[in-house]
């Protein structure tokens, strides 16, 4: 049984598959939730990292933290930014795990073609190769297309 349990998300829909099943596993076991989230930011003309959609993910990640508390669900954030195309999210997820002593990371999967997620290269993909504990990795539910 796990104590405590990350889960990553990037508030996509295959982020959500991820987390209910880490909510379920939580509930279950009676673990800590770490809802971990890393913006990824652009230097405006000014300099400053910014993120235009920074505002709507913050308000986001509230309300799952408040649904998951509701749930009753012990959970927290943990969070970071990151600028954009430095390829340093999955690093950043497995530091934020790390910290908050996880046991098992549980992510989402868009479930790219191989091709494709040679080329584009993938969160999952790099967690796999840089996690210190396991990973979980929850494909995308889709209706209709299987």
């Amino acid at each position: 049984m796990f104590k405590t349990i990350a889960w990553a998300t990037d508030m996509s829909p295959s982020a959500e598959a991820a987390g209910v099943l880490a909510s379920d596993m939580a509930s279950a076991m009676g673990a800590r939730l770490i809802v971990i989230h890393v913006t990824e930011v652009a230097l405006s003309h000014a300099g400053a990292a910014v993120n235009p959609d920074e505002e709507q993910i913050e308000a986001a990640l509230q309300r799952t933290l408040e649904d998951l508390r509701r749930k009753g669900i012990d959970s927290e954030p943990a969070t970071a930014r990151h600028p954009v195309g430095s390829g340093a999210v999955a690093q950043q997820i497995v530091d934020l795990a790390s910290s908050a002593g996880a046991e098992v990371l549980v992510v989402g999967t868009r479930g790219r073609g191989p091709v494709a997620g040679l080329l584009l290269g993938s969160v999952a993909l790099r967690l796999l190769h840089a996690a210190p504990c396991p990973i979980l990795v929850v494909p995308e539910h889709r209706t209709g297309d299987r």
